[in-house]
């Protein structure tokens, strides 16, 4: 016989010492609900698929190149900025560049 998960709670609470086993049916039911949820969420969710499109480009493109997370954060942070000042944009991104990376690159010619 398959409980619900308020019958479960219920035989839970009440039960004189702990029943692991009833726990375990409880997360199960819990997980089923879950697992659901994620395959309505691939099989319907259009801004779901753009999402996982996105992320897989990217993590191409970082291993393409060798970034880092935080390297690529960063990068993204520059272009948001760069978009949100306009024509100041590229003199604000200018700004950002560390004065020791001319140096290095020069060093490295």
């Amino acid at each position: 016989m398959r409980y619900t998960q308020i019958e479960l709670k219920d035989r839970y609470e009440t039960m004189a010492r702990p029943h692991p086993f009833v726990r375990y049916l409880q997360l199960q039911s819990l997980l089923a609900k879950v697992v659901s949820e994620m395959h309505a969420l691939e099989t319907s969710d259009v801004n779901y698929r753009l999402d996982r499109e996105f992320s897989a480009k990217l993590d191409e493109l970082i291993s393409r190149y060798g970034y880092t997370d935080q390297e690529v954060v960063e990068i993204v942070e520059l272009a948001q900025e760069h978009e949100a000042h306009g024509n100041d944009g590229i003199r604000v991104l200018m700004e950002r560049i560390p004065q020791d990376v001319g140096s290095s690159v020069e060093g490295e010619k």
